[in-house]
């Protein structure tokens, strides 16, 4: 069976498909991602055949749009990103590089990101069947919207397409969701064809755990992280704030910046504060008394299979939403940019890691990732969607 996978170009929503890509492909079948060449390293670096596809980075039209995203902030950039982005220039260009490639290649099954709707748009012209990866842990709440919608609607009709609901059509055949279900966000109930089960992508063989670590010990270990690509006068800042308010703290703190800041940029450190660009979270995480990050799926997902009480805070996407939910929970408490100060940081950081209703909240999630089916199931749910090329609906409890 051929089964093409699709993203959108970001490590964030390319992780998650890995654990599922990597057990088809263990399973015998034949396994490509359709990406822009941004993704073309990590694709390959993690074994599987790239195929170029969509719209790239440098291209004209979508400088012209980024440009204009970069003038809007909060709720409106969200509303510009559903219109313009994720239901505009990406789907648009890529649905037809995936009618090209299903001239040679064709699939039999189409496997997207729960922000990739290319996919989707080219599985209905080919007719076949389309499966989603969620990549938002308390779900996509924030992108299933009426401006999403019309957008995803006028785009479908270029194609020659008739009028459908879009939400239902997002989730129509089989919704793959690699989180425990009680993360998802109150008043956003999963849809019939949604099934859980536990998946963490693979830790990155080229980079290992400084040596330091290994002499940590009993001692408490708290991972500061704002994900990959947080860079430019606002990293310094928070970052900064973060680095004044732990300071003091009685533990070790390794904060990792990502790939677009320089560590040294932050200065000097006293010794028990670790500065890194990246670091493997799967590894890492098993030596971590608490993570304070940015609320990110990618993060959320290692945190919660280690069982880690965690400090949010959020800086867009669907982070607000997760560290809503996990508050909720009683699994974290939640940092705000506006009122962000290192007395404010450093009181909220030792109140979790002295407070253990947040490490046993914490671990009862972990319990309820621990107890869901692995990528097998995955593989199940895929082959029998392509076989029988008909929703799979969740069995009721």
């Amino acid at each position: 069976m051929r089964v093409l996978f699709t993203c959108h170009p970001s490590f964030g929503n390319f992780l998650p498909l890995t654990p599922v890509a990597k057990a088809m492909a263990e399973a015998g079948h034949d396994i490509a991602f359709a990406t822009p060449t941004f993704l073309r390293p990590a694709v390959e670096g993690a074994g599987f055949r790239w195929i170029q596809a969509g719209v790239e980075n440098g291209d004209p039209e979508l400088a012209a749009v980024e440009a204009q995203r970069r003038q809007v902030r909060g709720r409106e950039q969200v509303r510009f990103n559903a219109e313009h982005i994720f239901g505009g220039i990406r789907p648009r260009r890529l649905v037809p590089d995936l009618l090209t490639l299903a001239k040679s290649w064709r699939p039999h099954l189409f496997v997207r990101d729960s922000r990739e709707f290319g996919a989707m748009i080219a599985a209905e012209l080919l007719d076949v069947p389309h499966a989603k990866v969620e990549v938002h842990a308390a779900g996509e709440q924030p992108y299933k919207t009426p401006i999403l919608s019309d957008a995803l609607q006028r785009l479908r009709a270029t194609f020659g397409l008739p009028e459908q609901a879009i939400p239902e059509l997002m989730d129509r055949y089989l919704v793959l969701t690699p989180f425990p279900s009680l993360l998802t966000t109150k008043g956003n109930p999963a849809p019939p064809t949604a099934h859980h089960f536990r998946a963490l992508p693979a830790d990155d063989a080229n980079h290992a755990l400084p040596a330091w670590i290994a002499g940590v010990g009993s001692r408490r270990l708290v991972y500061v992280s704002m994900g990959t690509s947080f860079s430019g006068q606002r990293g310094l800042e928070i970052f900064s704030k973060l680095l004044a308010g732990l300071r003091d703290l009685d533990a070790e703190i390794v904060i990792t910046v990502g790939h677009d800041l320089d560590p040294a940029a932050l200065g000097p450190q006293p010794e028990h504060i670790h500065l890194e660009r990246f670091l493997p979270l799967g590894a890492l995480m098993e030596h971590c008394s608490l993570v304070l990050f940015h609320g990110g799926s990618g993060t959320l997902g290692h945190a919660l299979a280690h069982g880690l009480p965690m400090v949010i805070l959020p800086l867009g996407a669907d982070q607000p939403e997760n560290a809503v939910r996990c508050a909720e929970l009683g699994a974290s408490r939640t940092l705000e940019q506006e009122s962000l100060t290192p007395q404010h940081v450093r009181e909220i950081v030792l109140d979790v890691l002295q407070t253990p209703s947040y490490r046993h909240n914490a671990e009862h999630l972990r319990d309820e990732f621990d107890a869901l089916p692995g990528p097998g199931f995955a593989v199940e749910l895929l082959e029998r969607l392509a076989r029988d090329k008909t929703p799979i609906i969740t069995p009721r409890r």
